[in-house]
């Protein structure tokens, strides 16, 4: 809901519909909102199968069950560059330091 566009001329707009934000401007009163993290995937060989047979969709792999786990923030660290790998030692050695 927070998502939002810059126009051409540096104009925010909405993501979606014609409210920014939604009407909602306390982070609080949000709905849940999930990011696919890739942590754990399921697939059969089938699926991968299908996947290299359809090169046009190269997340035919994931086929049509998508079922996911919720994880408590702080859970996963999706690590894609040096920030993030920072971030993810620095929560591994305070869990450690803290039992």
């Amino acid at each position: 809901m927070w998502t939002a566009r810059l126009s051409g001329d540096g104009t925010v707009q909405p993501w979606e519909g014609d409210t920014l934000f939604g009407g909602v401007y306390r982070r609080q009163e949000l709905p849940p909102a999930y990011v696919p993290d890739g942590g754990v995937i399921v697939v059969r060989r089938s699926c991968l199968d299908a996947a290299v047979e359809r090169p046009d969709n190269p997340h035919a792999f994931l086929g049509r069950d998508h079922r996911g786990i919720a994880t408590k923030p702080g859970d996963v660290i999706d690590i894609d560059d040096a920030i993030d790998l920072a971030v993810a030692d620095a929560v591994l050695r305070h869990r450690q330091s803290n039992g």
